[in-house]
C-alpha cells in the first residue's frame, strides 16, 4: 500500500476501468521519472522495512538499480518515435 501512495504523490494511480492496472499515460510516467523514483523514493522504503523476512539491502538494492536502468532505457527508446 505505501507503494501505491508513493506513486499517487506523483499523479500516478491505477485506473479502475484497467482492471486496477495502469494506463499508458501512467506507465510512461513512471519511465520518465524512473531515475528519482527508484532513488529516492522506492529503494529508501524498501530499506526501512523492518520484518525478519525481508531480504539484504544490497538485493533490494541491486533490484531497484536494474529496474531503474530498464525503466530509463525503455524510456529513451521510447522518446525516439
Amino acid at each position: 500500500m505505501d507503494l501505491e501512495n508513493i506513486l499517487k504523490e506523483k499523479n500516478i494511480s491505477a485506473a479502475a476501468y484497467h482492471s486496477g492496472k495502469l494506463n499508458g499515460v501512467d506507465c510512461r510516467e513512471i519511465l520518465s521519472i524512473s531515475n528519482t523514483i527508484f532513488d529516492f523514493e522506492i529503494k529508501p522504503y524498501l530499506c526501512s522495512i523492518q520484518n525478519p523476512g525481508r531480504c539484504a539491502e544490497d538485493k533490494i538494492n541491486d533490484a531497484c538499480n536494474l529496474h531503474r536502468d530498464v525503466f530509463a532505457t525503455l524510456d529513451a527508446l521510447t522518446s525516439i518515435f
